[in-house]
This record gives structure tokens, sequence and C-alpha cells, in this order.
């Protein structure tokens, strides 16, 4: 990170006072802040024969077999299991929002490589599992350091053939399970430029020893630019994760807010409420560039498809281009089709101009759901809204019924139906007033957005600050995401 230029910055493990275990020549009575490691048993056993009942098979275990998931390679089970044995541990003690655990599997005899399970990190979606596999060669205190990492004892999995093809000396044991460690705890991502660990070791030794595995003896002299470092957009993703802030640093959002984008004559504005960090610019599904604002993130950017397009090589300065807009607050939107996205325009009624659609929330092709498009009345002289009715269940908000001065009224979703299962309580109905009187409109409103894709609640947000309360499930959903009403270009 201070390579990158972005302070001294490093990821906190959550932390104990207690007899100290840094090092192996420390006395009795010395305590110090260290690591915390939790010890957590699975209701799974370790062998046996996997039991299952789906077509494909391997969707419904119980118990589940540590190493028969392991022989199927089925990462959705294998992390259903872990998921289910840390809730059970830390039960309510930390929000779900705010967990990120490392979870080393102990019964694992391989090292949980497949791609389904090398897919998620602890960084990224809150849970990164590793195998237990040649953990033993790590360190076990700051002494064992270099000897570690510069041993050259043969281990294999043939003890009794030296010349065994699996056969390693024991710093690339030690080296390998530490790559491992590094790329599911720590990576934030898709890996889109190379990161290299299978050189980590060089960080802690100045002299590299001879490698059994690609016969080559090691270096002689470990500089710097010889060791392994995380690409610069991994280090953009660290900069503003809450594991890598600093005290000064401000407080972050408790949940992730994902960036607005609206289009515009020029390009498109994306804005997010902790401000915009990265743009990452793909296009044919290939990682091309990038955009930082580390210095200070914006509320809203400008993205303009002149300055996009001159990143690109002239190659593919005419191709559709795919971006990822990443904020402060640990939230991402995509955008599929930048040129698109800046065409989308609504031609408002009676001659009162063109106004620019933001990002759309969830897919169409949900069953039951359907586009809907409404253009409040108030933008027209002398039809004033005074308030907003909302139609909701304790399961989600099934629609708003806009309200205005003459009577009238407009409604956006439907008014809630009867005999839904998951809509114990039936349906409910509140009002919300605007203070016309003293001018105070609507400025916006404010959802509770489940998986990214299915907005749960709503609150109600006016000019004058006033917000209102969640209505449907106000706790159903895993981040929020702001949606304010764009000017209207007339």
């Amino acid at each position: 990170m201070y390579r990158n230029r972005l302070g001294r910055r490093c990821f906190r493990l959550e932390e104990e006072w207690d007899s100290d275990t840094l090092s192996n020549r420390a006395t009795n009575g010395i305590m110090r802040n260290l690591a915390k490691v939790h010890v957590i048993r699975l209701e799974s056993t370790v062998d046996g024969e996997l039991r299952c009942c789906a077509p494909k098979g391997l969707a419904e275990v119980m118990p589940a077999e540590i190493h028969s998931i392991e022989r199927a390679e089925n990462s959705e089970i294998l992390r259903k299991v872990v998921r289910k044995a840390v809730d059970a541990h830390f039960g309510g003690s930390i929000k779900a929002a705010k967990r990120y655990i490392a979870m080393v599997l102990l019964d694992a005899k391989g090292h949980l490589q497949f791609q389904s399970i090398s897919e998620h990190s602890a960084f990224s979606d809150g849970l990164g599992i590793v195998s237990g596999r040649s953990l033993y060669t790590l360190p076990s205190c700051i002494e064992e350091v270099v000897p570690s990492f510069s041993d050259c004892t043969r281990i294999g999995s043939s003890a009794g053939s030296p010349n065994s093809a699996d056969s390693v000396f024991f710093w690339e044991a030690a080296t390998a399970v530490l790559g491992v460690m590094m790329e599911a705890f720590l990576s934030p991502q898709t890996s889109v430029e190379p990161r290299d660990f299978t050189k980590i070791n060089r960080t802690f030794v100045t002299k590299e020893p001879y490698s059994l595995k690609t016969k080559s003896p090691g270096l002689k002299l470990s500089l710097p630019q010889e060791e392994c470092s995380w690409p610069r957009i991994d280090c953009l993703r660290f900069r503003y994760h809450p594991c890598f802030r600093l005290p000064t640093d401000p407080i972050p959002p408790s949940l992730p807010d994902a960036p607005q984008i609206y289009a515009v004559d020029n390009g498109i504005v994306a804005g997010a409420s902790s401000g915009v960090a990265l743009v990452l610019i793909y296009v044919g599904g290939t990682y091309r560039d990038f955009i930082e604002y580390t210095t200070k993130p914006e509320r809203e950017v400008l993205l303009q498809e002149d300055l996009i397009r001159s990143k690109l090589p002239d190659l593919h300065r005419s191709a559709i281009i795919k971006l990822k807009v990443f904020s402060a607050g640990q939230g991402e939107t995509i955008v599929e089709d930048f040129h698109a996205a800046r065409n989308l325009k609504v031609q408002l009624p009676n001659g009162y101009g063109s106004a620019f659609k933001s990002s759309s929330l969830g897919p169409l092709e949900t069953a039951g759901s359907h586009s809907q498009q409404v253009i409040l009345h108030s933008i027209t002289t002398g039809r004033m809204l005074t308030g907003i009715r909302v139609f909701y269940n304790s399961a989600a908000w099934d629609g708003l019924e806009f309200l205005y001065e003459d009577s009238s009224s407009q409604l956006f979703g439907h008014r809630g139906t009867t005999g839904d299962a998951n809509n114990s309580k039936g349906p409910a109905v509140s009002d919300f007033t605007l203070d016309t009187r003293k001018g105070e409109s609507l400025l916006g409103f404010q959802l509770r957005v489940r998986a990214g894709r299915f907005a749960d609640g709503i609150e109600i947000l006016t000019s004058f600050g006033r917000r209102s309360s969640v209505f449907g499930n106000s706790q159903g959903g895993s981040m929020y995401v702001n949606f304010l009403i764009p000017l209207l270009t007339l």
C-alpha cells in the first residue's frame, strides 16, 4: 500500500489481550495484542459416502461429508456448511454485513483450489475458505520466519520416494500455502491483472534457496522489484475497505452503497453518498484500463465517452464498452453498454423537454415483474404533489401512489395482494404527507435491497431533510441504494 502511495496500511485482524506468542523468547507474564483465532466445530462428518437427492446431485446433503464434497468440487455446499457453522458460532454478536471471516478448514485433504471456491474471498463476500494442508510449514513465531522460507528439507506425498513428482522443499510448500491464503482471504475480486504469489517468500528473505519444483537456483539477492506485489487495482480496492481503515479515515457506511448512474448529454454521471473511488473499463469481457479517484472520492463524477474511448487501443475504440463503478463504501454498479446508457432519455409530455433515466434495479426477467414508468404530474404547473401512499407488507413493499392537490393520483406498482404465504399480517397502507405550505417537496427514495437485485423496503426523503420509516421488510436487505430524482433537461 505504501509503495502505491496509499498510506501505511495493512489489513487489521480481530485482536485480544493475551500472553505473548509472537516470539518464542517471550517470558511468562508478557502481554500484548494478538490476533484472535476462533475454533469452530462443524456439524458435518469428515468422511463417508455423500448422500444426495437432486437431479444434478449434491443439492441437499445432511449431514455433509467434507471429503465427499471435496471430491465432487461442489463449492456451493461447502460454503453452505461452513457459513452455517460460522453463523451459529458468532450468532448476533457481529452483524453479517460487517463480518469478514478467513476460514481454515483443517479436515480438508486437498488445497480446495477448484475454481468455484477460489472465486470467493473474505474481502469480496465475507467468507474465504482454504485447506489446512501444509499449514505446518508456516512459521509459528517471528523467529521462524526466515528459517521456514529457507528450509530445503524435502517433503512430498510419497514419503518413501524422494523422486516423487509432488515432492518439494519445505520452503516451497510454505510459499504455496501462504500464497493460497493471501488469494482466498484478501483478493478483492477476480484477477484483472496478474497476481504472482509464487514469489511471496522473497518478501521475507534476502536470498532464495534452490527450487526443487522448477529445478532452478534461487535469487542470490532478493530486491524489492523481484518481490510479488498486489496490482494497483487491488490496492485501490483495499484503500477504502473497512479492514484497511486508519483511525483518521472517515467512518465507512454500515452497508455498501452502490453508485447510481444517470445519463447526460455527453456521457453519464455516477454518484454515491460515500464517493466514487474507482472505474474499471472492459471491452469484449476483457479488462482494459481504469480511472481512479483516490485523492478524494467525488460524490458525483462525469464519465465522458470520448475520454473513456481515448484510453483504449485503436482496435477497440469503436467496440462496446462495459464499466464497473466502485464506491468508497464498497458498493458496485455495472454498466453493460456505456453508449446505450448515455442515450437513455424520456420525452416529457406537453413539450416540457426530456429527462435522463438512471440505471435499472433488478432483472426484468424475474417472474411476475414488468417494466413500469411514471412521470410525475408535478412537473406541470398547478399539479402539486401533497403526499405519497405506500402499499406494503411484512416481506416487501408493493407500490406507491402519488397524491396531488387536485385529488388526482398516480400508481406505481400495485396496491398489494391478499393470501400471500409470506404476508402473514396482510397488506398495510401508510400515508406520508408533505408540508407543501412551507415548500417541502419530494427529494427521492432510499431502497433496502436484497442481494443487489430485489427491493424489500423503501424510505421517502424530502427537501427538508425529513425521511420516513422503512416501509416493507426493514431487515431483509443487504445494502442500501440511493435513488434521487434527476434534474430535468428542458
